[in-house]
């Protein structure tokens, strides 16, 4: 299998707002200013988190909209690579709709930089999006 990696990078803090829906998170006009757009090629999510304001210590959620191609959303996860570990929950996804899924059960457990990593999966193709997060105290 091939794997193919993005990688942004996205400084969280404790406030950001968005009245924007998951539904229209592909379109560039309504991406909401909480949300995290991803780039592989063709490929392009479009993540936003739930609540907004995700507090270290507190479980959040993550609703992740594909937009460009059939792919579907096979693993989440988050590991702090200076500290050698990962989270202490492991998220479940959930599909939603047609290119929407819902990402549960996320908790990160103290500040400091975190890798996330959204594994989607096309004809056989499994495409690794990273982001690079600074979650505050």
């Amino acid at each position: 299998m091939k794997y193919k990696v993005a990688l942004a990078i996205l400084s969280l803090s404790c406030s950001v707002s968005s009245n924007a829906e998951t539904s229209h998170a592909c379109n560039n006009e309504t991406i909401s200013s909480s949300a995290l757009e991803l780039k592989q090629q063709d490929r392009r999510l479009v993540i936003t988190p739930k609540p907004q304001d995700e507090p270290v210590g507190k479980l959040f959620s993550l609703e992740i909209q594909i937009c460009d191609d059939d792919s579907v959303v096979t693993k989440v996860k988050a590991v702090m690579p200076a500290h050698g570990h990962g989270m202490n929950y492991r998220p479940k996804v959930n599909q939603l709709a047609e290119k929407s899924y819902q990402v549960e059960g996320l908790l990160f457990h103290m500040p400091g930089v975190w890798l996330l990593t959204i594994e989607t999966k096309s004809q056989g193709t499994r495409t690794k999006f990273q982001s690079e997060l600074l979650i505050k105290p």
